[in-house]
């Protein structure tokens, strides 16, 4: 199943959201959330385990069966952080009071385009309601990945940027390796994103995997664009040819000079992540298990 269809069965497009209870506080900020937090070890350029989560996407078809028992798996293998990628056919007010329940908080969350640029008044009160920071455009349907597309696109996130800013959130952008490609044009689209969108209303979240997917370097994107990507995503690869989904630190992707490069150049967040994994529940304890060896030392 992919990311549009998932979205639609767990009941983020469209946001036939049924309303419930009273609307949750908006997030705090980092500082205050993460202290005091479970694995808050400082590590260096401040960045620290606490800000280390898990992109539910990884867990999807568990969180549909039992989410409470997932939630209870995810929170034992150390993410008290998360990133959504739908309502699970809840409210936005009973997914939060489950997170809460759980000791789970979210700051980001995956919201279809068509969904934002439709109804942004609803989008931003589901992430509000969640206690979001970042309502995240996490893909494109392949029917959109056009000339014409990408020479738009700039310009309908930054208008998303300010009606975002106005409603008291962030605005972030979401890549995979298709970005990568030209479009007939003499840049990629990634790079006429990050050049055509005000750096003050449109941040990126940076998917290591699919960069190294489009045979770039992750730590260097990052490098090369200092505060436009405050979330990144850790997903790993096995090598080249196949360059197929593998637990964070099992394949080549070197997370050390990954996060080290994100951390100095305003990195806020990160959010684990396993597209496809005979075992999503093995896979996040192994990809955090090797995270806090990298981040504790």
């Amino acid at each position: 199943m992919d990311r549009r269809e998932f979205l639609r069965r767990s009941g983020a497009a469209g946001l036939t959201i049924a309303w419930g209870g009273s609307l949750a506080a908006c997030a705090q900020s980092t500082a205050a959330a993460t202290a005091g937090a479970p694995g808050a070890a400082r590590v260096a350029n401040g960045f620290n385990l606490a800000q280390v989560g898990l992109q539910l996407y990884t867990v999807r078809d568990q969180m549909a069966k039992d989410l409470d028992g997932t939630l209870t798996a995810v929170a034992a293998a150390g993410y008290h952080l998360v990133e959504t990628a739908g309502l699970y056919n809840l409210s936005a007010a009973d997914l939060r009071a489950k997170f809460d329940a759980h000791g789970i908080r979210t700051v980001s969350g995956h919201y279809p385009l068509a969904d934002i640029e439709k109804s942004p008044d609803t989008v931003f009160q589901t992430a509000k309601t969640l206690g979001q920071e970042y309502v995240t455009v996490p893909w494109l349907d392949p029917s959109l990945r056009t000339p014409e597309t990408f020479a738009s696109l700039p310009a309908r996130l930054n208008k998303i940027g300010e009606q975002a800013k106005a409603a008291g959130l962030k605005t972030a952008y979401h890549n995979h390796d298709f970005e990568f490609q030209t479009y007939g044009a003499s840049t990629t689209a990634m790079e006429r994103l990050l050049a055509g969108t005000d750096p003050a209303l449109v941040n990126f979240e940076l998917d290591g995997y699919w960069a190294y997917k489009a045979d770039r370097d992750p730590a260097a994107l990052v490098a090369k664009y200092p505060g436009r990507f405050v979330m990144i995503h850790l997903k790993d690869s096995t090598a080249a040819p196949a360059k197929e989904f593998a637990d964070v630190g099992s394949g080549v992707i070197d997370f050390r000079k990954f996060l080290s490069s994100a951390s100095a150049n305003g990195l806020r967040y990160a959010f684990v992540e396993r597209d496809i994994s005979p075992d999503p529940i093995a896979s996040i304890k192994a990809s955090h298990q090797y995270l806090e060896t990298v981040l504790r030392g």
